[in-house]
């Protein structure tokens, strides 16, 4: 299979489409209709949203974040289709997937800042209420100690998240340049970015679930914990799937076929995988953005400074 990988290259787009429509490969073409299908379904419901947020938004601030939010299944389904039409570009276009995921995790963390009106107003406010960061999200459960509230403290739970993307994309650049490169070390250096992706995410979901406990309840108008599950699911199985199914090629779950080597089926597989999954997101989202059930629609108070009593800068920064 190395050598295989070595003097092999996924199709062109003509070649492709002709083998997987036109020739003996049926299921890849019903796959590659199943995935067109679904994914104009999801730029549907995408470009729905945008006008409902339009509409119905009038903080000029929450109207850009929830555009970003809104965009990014159809934008992440429109590289997955891409992906799976033109193979030798997939992973080009995998990394650019990734890119739009990355600014939504930013755009989702500054949301919150924006609602409570600030870093020093989320610690605040737990002092206040007397609540505390707590890392007990699974697997670990009850057995870690809850930390204070400090300014510090947010931003490096922040941090947690952020590093995602600086993962994320630099292994994804290290894995198309031995792609392009035809590297003899192509599957060692897949191993490695798999790994170090399946870290990265994790950490960022730890920061994630840690981040929404502490907005969950006092966003609960705005939906606040919908918005994060909405992003952490996307952004988890966009960023898993690939890897998932890099490894089920190496134990020959499926074969490589017309589209020749495992890099151009994995992401294949995965690209069809997301645009199903990215259609079921995309429905259940409908709840999240509804006008009827969201304060941040048709509400121009849902931002910024909050009531809560003012504790002195140096406490906060306190460790």
């Amino acid at each position: 299979m190395h050598n295989e990988t070595m003097l092999l290259e996924p199709p062109k787009f003509y070649p492709w489409i002709q083998t997987a429509i036109f020739a003996s490969f049926f299921w890849d073409g019903l796959f590659l209709v199943v995935a067109c299908i679904c994914t104009l379904i999801v730029v549907t419901i995408g470009l729905v949203q945008y006008v409902y947020i339009n509409l119905h938004v009038n903080n000029e601030i929450i109207k850009h974040y929830l555009t970003w939010l809104a965009f990014m299944l159809p934008i992440t389904a429109i590289t997955s289709i891409l992906g799976m039409l033109f193979p030798r570009s997939s992973t080009f276009l995998n990394i650019l997937g990734v890119c739009y995921l990355m600014i939504c995790l930013t755009v989702i963390i500054r949301l919150m800042n924006y609602l409570f009106g600030s870093r020093v107003k989320i610690v605040q406010y737990m002092v206040t209420n007397r609540l505390k960061l707590d890392p007990n999200v699974l697997p670990f459960c009850n057995i870690l100690p809850k930390w204070k509230p400090t300014l510090s403290r947010i931003c490096r739970v922040e941090k947690m998240v952020y590093q995602t993307s600086f993962v994320r994309i630099t292994t994804g650049v290290i894995l198309l340049i031995a792609v392009l490169d035809r590297s003899e070390k192509l599957h060692l250096i897949e191993n490695y970015v798999n790994a170090l992706n399946i870290i990265s995410v994790a950490i960022s979901a730890w920061g994630f679930e840690m981040l929404k406990k502490i907005g969950e309840e006092h966003l609960k108008p705005q939906r606040f914990g919908s918005f994060y599950n909405f992003v952490n699911i996307a952004h988890t199985i966009f960023t898993l799937q690939e890897n998932i199914s890099m490894i089920l090629m190496k134990f020959d779950v499926f074969e490589t076929g017309p589209l020749l080597t495992t890099e151009a089926r994995s992401n294949y597989v995965a690209s069809l995988c997301y645009c199903i999954e990215a259609l079921i997101l995309s429905i259940s989202s409908l709840f999240v953005f509804h006008p009827k059930t969201n304060q941040m629609f048709n509400d121009t108070s849902s931002q910024g400074p909050t009531d809560e009593v003012e504790i002195p800068m140096l406490e906060l920064e306190r460790k």
